[in-house]
């Protein structure tokens, strides 16, 4: 039997993790967009990406493969994220 204190440790490290790996793929869905649409889409899309849920991020990423524009992109992000 693991005691109280490893499976807090562990559950700990297991949130530091998903924590990190969330950070990362948002990191990665900015840098995307500034490269495909300029550096401002990239801010404006970080902004909006601090209150998305994992779902809308999702679709956030999926938007900068399909979308035209830098502004079809954050307006689809920012009624995607508003949902939530």
């Amino acid at each position: 039997r693991m005691s109280w204190q490893v499976v807090e440790a562990v559950e700990e490290a297991r949130e530091q993790g998903v924590t990190q790996g969330r950070e990362q793929g948002l990191a990665l869905m900015v840098r995307q967009a500034a490269r495909k649409f300029g550096p401002e889409t990239g801010e404006q899309l970080a902004r909006i990406l601090r209150s998305a849920s994992a779902e809308a991020a999702g679709e956030v990423a999926d938007a900068i493969l399909d979308c035209e524009t830098g502004d079809e992109l954050l307006e689809k992000a920012a009624n995607g994220c508003a949902v939530e």
